[in-house]
């Protein structure tokens, strides 16, 4: 028999990212569920007085505005998401120029646009696990990091299978990205502006897919389609470093693990300031969870949630099916019908710009 676990319904339900605009450590359960619990308060850590004044981190940024730190936050993950979907889509955009340059045919070229989708895919099913375990800050920053080396690799690349594997490694880094930019974003959001704040965060993936295409046509003819993985990489890195600099860790994150309380204070204050005092301790509100004998897995597919589970899974990777196909073909389609590589890549731009 499978021991008893604490199990999230609402997160196993859905088999997609899907933003509810709610609070990132406090989800809904089911009406049909049963044995439901209150999880409590996170304790004292080691060396507080137990009468010392407590301070619920997301009710303060709640019921607060924005403030400027807050601000800044929100904009380096949007910045993360533009560079994100800048490079997922590079490759459709330089693909025209490849096949002239190296003399490639479409089977030649379809592995390498292919390459970062895997890569992709693989990416995404660990960075939750990955920044659960060390933080979300530490996980987007090295993997914007590591996708924005690998990109830049692939200006050095000397044969289709260099392509190939740089990709791929970049796309593990880059299925993260989204998920931990969203996650930051949506632990610093107040709730009134959080479904405002969260959706401008996922635009930005729209801009630097549709201002690759612009940017390809005006690199590429110029300084050889390098370039565009040069520009691709290089501004990743920096940004990186910034964030590694600038970017404070996730505030939930670091309360539920029990975190260094000045380090809390200091970014608390830099939100809130005035909100706290020297032996202020610092928690969460409490949980509902749900007490379950089934494993996750089983969970999606047990009756209550299969027809949905299923639903979901179709819609999404048509819709996902459509939107890669698309961005990864239609500017070679577009050269192969008789334009020009700008005019291609614009078309395609504006493809990408649609949103």
């Amino acid at each position: 028999m499978v021991a008893s676990r604490t199990i999230d319904h609402s997160v196993v339900f859905c088999p997609v990212v899907i933003m509810e605009m709610q609070d990132p450590m406090q989800h809904s359960t089911p009406s049909t569920a049963s044995d439901i619990r209150t999880a409590d308060a996170v304790p004292l850590t080691a060396g507080q007085a137990p009468g010392a004044p407590t301070l619920d981190v997301r009710a303060l940024l709640d019921g607060r505005g924005v403030s400027r730190y807050q601000q800044w936050i929100i904009a380096l993950c949007f910045l993360v998401v533009v560079m994100d979907g800048f490079d997922v889509v590079i490759m459709g955009f330089v693909g025209p120029a490849l096949k002239a340059a190296w003399h490639w045919s479409n089977d030649d070229l379809a592995p390498v646009l292919s390459a970062a989708l895997a890569g992709l895919t693989l990416g995404a099913m660990v960075a939750g696990p990955l920044g659960d375990l060390f933080g979300r800050r530490r996980v987007l920053c090295v993997g914007v990091m590591m996708f924005g080396l690998f990109t830049l690799l692939v200006a050095t690349a000397t044969d289709q299978w260099h392509f190939i594997a740089y990709r791929f490694i970049a796309g593990l880094a880059m299925g993260g990205i989204m998920p931990m930019a969203a996650t930051l974003a949506t632990e610093y959001a107040p709730r009134a502006r959080r479904s405002l704040l969260v959706t401008i965060v996922f635009a930005g993936f729209t801009v630097g897919a549709a201002g690759g295409g612009f940017l390809a046509a005006w690199l590429v003819p110029h300084w050889g389609w390098q370039s565009v993985f040069v520009f691709g990489g290089v501004v990743p890195m920096v940004l990186s470093l910034l964030m590694a600099v600038l970017m404070p860790e996730s505030l939930t994150y670091l309360v539920h693990r029990q975190g260094s309380q000045a380090r809390i204070r200091r970014i608390v204050e830099r939100c809130a300031p005035g909100s706290t005092s020297a032996d202020t301790v610092f928690v969460l509100p409490a949980q509902p969870r749900v007490e379950s004998h089934e494993r996750p897995v089983q969970i999606v597919f047990n009756r209550h949630y299969r027809a949905g589970s299923l639903m979901l899974w179709s819609i999404y990777f048509l819709h996902l099916f459509l939107v890669y196909l698309l961005g990864s073909w239609l500017p070679t389609m577009l050269k192969d019908a008789g334009m020009d590589l700008q005019q291609a890549a614009i078309v395609s731009a504006m493809f990408q710009l649609g949103g």
